[in-house]
């Protein structure tokens, strides 16, 4: 089920699958379809929720919004409108990104895991929001012995 939710201002569109433990599913740079098989078995077990960034899916984008941490600051501010004491984040991608910056913002109230597999710096720019369907390059660290 596709619901809206407003956060300072911002109508978000959000989707909620599931019961049981809260788990906030931030996507990457596209938002979470509602008919993946992967939200009907998460949420057997939790309380799905994912939002789609704004500017992404349904989601109102606020034109003074410039960088990853406008979004953190937003989220910040969605996370406290939500009923739950503790939630899990979880983050695809530039999503998982998000769900860092979150985790340390916000530890008292989250536990976190991402699906990037490990960490990647993406040339757009320090803190600046990918766009949809802009092409983005992705740089992996190496290191030196």
């Amino acid at each position: 089920m596709s619901t809206g939710h407003i956060v300072g201002g911002i109508d978000l569109e959000v989707l909620r699958r599931g019961a049981g433990r809260p788990v906030l599913l931030l996507h990457g740079m596209q938002p979470v379809d509602p008919r993946a098989p992967f939200l009907e078995m998460l949420g057997r077990h939790a309380e799905i929720i994912a939002p789609s960034h704004p500017g992404f899916g349904r989601s109102a984008r606020p034109k003074d919004f410039e960088t990853v941490y406008d979004l953190v600051h937003f989220y910040l501010e969605f996370l406290d409108s939500l009923p739950h004491e503790k939630l899990t984040l979880m983050g695809f991608s530039f999503g998982g990104w998000l769900a860092a910056e979150l985790a340390v913002k916000f530890r008292r109230r989250t536990s976190w895991t991402s699906s990037t597999p490990r960490p990647r710096k993406w040339s757009g720019g320090a803190g600046t929001i990918p766009r949809p369907g802009r092409p983005i390059s992705i740089r992996c660290p190496t290191r030196s012995s």
